[in-house]
């Protein structure tokens, strides 16, 4: 331990004589630590991190083709109505709507929700309740989900919002909730949904009777131990049996996993960046070596005198005294 002590402090005393040398190590090897420390950190949060919702690993996206792609109320109907693999499907459509209250008019993400999204991804309001299944039909009643962000901006944090009217899209809703900030599904609409509002999926006469109305995004969850294979050659036999007519194109189901539908189009960028850096990194270890090896090629005359002087101290012990 001691021999250590000693150690540590002949490197400090001998970065106090180079200063200049000292602090270009540092900074190179912070440049190259804190570079990769940072997309790691992005790859943990977008990569490996998972979705914060229950069963995240086994929620799965469903479209017509491969990745994020809409299709009609109808085709989701049947999914959920003849699915044994799935323990349940959801849906959503993406939109927009315009928020008016006292402090003026405010554009907000407003995508409408199936009922049971909610129960689904095992979210919970902060305040208040999620929709309720009346709230799904056709002619429900009007109410919304307001999130965190936007309750606490527009609404002054006000704890007795729930059961207030607000006023979207021009006409009056029934607050009956508050998601907190950790809830922003769906994340494709990005960061707007931290200040965004969920309306109830209220399906109209033209999605109850047209199935090429594709406008309709379908998000389930496979049972314990399915497999997304299994699920796929079930969306398959259920496509086979939907009735068409003669003049339309066949239809066709295809399943991902949800996680992987967010994350697909920037994981190889992510990936080549990180490995970019960590050679970066490596370069910067090769640097600062570089110049510990041409010091102390710059010392070797100092070497060798304190080498003598070890042999002749040495020597000296050893020759007998007068």
């Amino acid at each position: 331990m001691q021999r250590l002590f000693y150690d540590i402090r002949y490197a400090l005393r001998q970065l106090r004589k180079t200063p200049g040398l000292a602090l270009l190590a540092i900074v190179t090897l912070a440049l190259g630590v804190g570079a990769n420390t940072a997309i790691f950190t992005v790859i943990e949060n977008v990569l490996l991190r998972p979705l914060p919702y229950a069963h995240a690993d086994r929620l799965v996206y469903i479209g017509p083709t491969p990745g994020f792609s809409s299709t009609s109320w109808l085709n989701y109907r049947d999914i959920r109505a003849q699915s044994k693999l799935l323990s349940d499907a959801a849906g959503y459509s993406e939109d927009g709507s315009v928020i008016e209250n006292q402090d003026g008019s405010l554009s907000v993400a407003a995508p409408r929700v199936t009922t049971n999204l909610f129960s689904m991804l095992g979210a919970k309001p902060m305040l208040g309740r999620t929709f309720i299944e009346s709230e799904g039909l056709q002619d429900g009643p009007k109410v919304v989900l307001l999130s965190e962000g936007l309750w606490r901006a527009s609404f002054h944090a006000d704890p007795g919002i729930v059961g207030h009217a607000v006023k979207i899209g021009g006409e009056f809703r029934t607050v009956v909730g508050v998601m907190p900030d950790s809830f922003h599904f769906p994340e494709s609409m990005g960061a707007d949904m931290r200040k965004g509002v969920w309306l109830p999926l209220q399906p109209s006469a033209e999605m109850l009777k047209d199935r090429g109305y594709d406008f309709f995004n379908i998000v389930s969850e496979l049972r314990p131990g399915v497999t997304l294979a299994q699920a796929q050659q079930e969306l398959n036999a259920i496509a086979a049996h939907i009735p068409r007519a003669s003049d339309e194109s066949a239809i066709a189901f295809q399943a991902g996993l949800y996680q992987e539908g967010l994350t697909g189009p920037v994981r190889p960028v992510l990936f080549a960046l990180f490995g970019a850096l960590a050679l970066v990194l490596l370069i910067a270890c090769a640097n600062v070596s570089n110049l510990l090896i041409a010091r102390c090629l710059g010392r070797q005359q100092e070497f060798a005198v304190r080498a003598a002087q070890a042999v002749f101290a040495s020597s000296a012990r050893c020759w007998p005294k007068a």
